[in-house]
């Protein structure tokens, strides 16, 4: 349950090496919705990472994803290691846990070119956390235990796109040319894992058409609709 308004708490996370000793120490927040713990090396970087989910736990829900029933730990971190070499950010299901390049490692990491490299990088680096956390969301939800990798990512990039102001969307959407409809069968698990950057562009099309928005983002979560699988 997220509780609006609760008090942030600072803790100290202690790793020990094989003898006991401590070897690392790495503050932690616990944000004012009290669903997130926010791990980061600096004060500011935590406030920041509480201050997106903060906001964007009340639209996500707004938008029919479900309330988050175990605490989320959003830890930054310089490098995800082979084969991730290519990510920006993870969601790690096992332990609701979320992991998010430092802003430093993310300038070093995304290629130019990429559609999301038009962002300045504090755009980027919030509309991830808002992506991660609406994939953190949606795994809880009954309709997406066995969700397709479609279903999953059509629900993160449309929240991701969502939260982004209309200039900066725009940005990435004009790096991505629509030569095709975007219908459902085209938002399938083959072009989400293929091409990523066209699935996200499809996703917003079809999104944003007056007849899905959040409502079609509530049939998945229920499980009435589906990509990318059969709904019995």
């Amino acid at each position: 349950m997220v509780a609006r308004g609760g008090r942030q708490r600072l803790h100290a996370v202690i790793l020990l090496g094989l003898a006991g000793e401590p070897v690392l120490a790495m503050e932690t927040l616990t944000c004012l919705n009290d669903a997130v713990i926010a791990q980061a090396d600096t004060p500011a970087l935590r406030e920041r990472i509480c201050t997106v989910v903060d906001g964007a736990l009340t639209r996500l829900t707004d938008c029919q994803l479900p309330v988050p029933t175990q605490t989320i730990r959003i830890s930054l971190v310089e490098c995800f290691g082979s084969p991730m070499e290519d990510c920006l950010a993870l969601y790690h299901r096992e332990d609701a846990r979320i992991e998010v390049l430092t802003p430093e490692a993310m300038a070093d990491r995304i290629v130019p070119g990429h559609p999301f490299a038009a962002l300045p990088l504090p755009v980027l680096f919030d509309s991830l956390l808002v992506h991660e956390l609406s994939h953190a969301l949606a795994s809880g939800a009954p309709g997406l235990v066995d969700g397709s990798h479609a279903e999953m990512e059509y629900i993160a990039y449309a929240m991701q796109l969502a939260w982004l102001p209309a200039e900066a969307r725009g940005s990435v959407l004009e790096r991505v040319p629509m030569t095709v409809p975007a219908t459902p069968d085209r938002l399938n698990d083959f072009t989400a894992l293929a091409a990523p950057e066209r699935f996200a562009a499809l996703t917003w099309t079809h999104f944003s058409a007056p007849e899905n928005g959040c409502g079609f983002v509530g049939r998945l979560v229920r499980g009435e609709v589906s990509l990318g699988r059969r709904v019995e």
